[in-house]
């Protein structure tokens, strides 16, 4: 999970113990840079919740890369999923 209030972009090309890539992207950004905006962006797509308080797409895709480094936007949060083998889960067809 990260949070980006920096006014440029934050290139990430490594993190220390775990490999970067592959990994699944969720970032969320303002449309058009308006942060007080009633919609966000997920990957690009626009995200407006509905009268029934539900988002329009669920489960909300993520976006599957191994480019590097992970770029994480100007103004910006969201999360990455790493493709990591733990240890602990070797055998039982877990990864993280």
């Amino acid at each position: 999970m990260y949070a980006n209030g920096h006014t440029s972009d934050v290139h990430v090309t490594s993190i220390s113990g775990i490999n970067i890539n592959p990994r699944t992207e969720y970032i969320l950004t303002a449309p058009n840079g308006n942060m007080t905006a009633d919609s966000i962006l997920l990957n690009g797509k626009l995200m407006t919740v509905g009268k029934d308080a539900m988002l329009p797409e669920y489960p909300i895709p993520g976006v599957k890369t191994s480019a590097t480094p992970l770029v994480l936007p100007t103004m910006s949060y969201g999360f990455v999923v790493f493709d990591v083998d733990v240890p602990g889960c070797k055998g039982i067809g877990m990864k993280y």
